[in-house]
């Protein structure tokens, strides 16, 4: 069985600071391999640079509009590397991306919640 991993953004390499990245939610995820993912910032995802193990395949960009509905932009890829450029959707209040290599692995980021409708956010207790 395989297991996924988790990238953590964090200044430094110590347990507030990680932990402070994962209650932020600054932080992507993928299903094993280091595929890389460099973001523009914690709030702004685009440019998203994006370093594969094997040739990616594709990017989705999920985007979810005011009134529910939901967008998915699909970018077909061939070489190890990307750069992702997206002007996000003006009604969109979530987006996140998923990323998909040739050999069917895949790295996750997001969601990204837009100011104001963030603060409609569920916010843990």
């Amino acid at each position: 069985a395989g297991g996924g991993l988790i990238a953590v953004f964090a200044s430094s390499n110590t347990r507030e600071t990680i932990f402070h990245a994962l209650t932020t939610q600054s932080f992507y995820a993928t299903s094993g391999p280091k595929i890389l993912l460099y973001p523009k910032s914690k709030t702004a995802l685009f440019p998203l640079n994006i370093h594969g193990t094997d040739d990616l395949e594709k990017v989705e960009i999920f985007e979810f509009l005011e009134g529910g509905e939901r967008t998915v932009r699909v970018i077909e890829l061939q070489d190890l590397d990307a750069k992702i450029e997206h002007t996000v959707h003006k009604q969109a209040y979530a987006y996140y991306v998923r990323v998909t290599q040739r050999d069917s692995e895949r790295a996750w980021i997001g969601p990204i919640y837009k100011l104001p409708a963030s603060s409609l956010r569920r916010r843990p207790k």
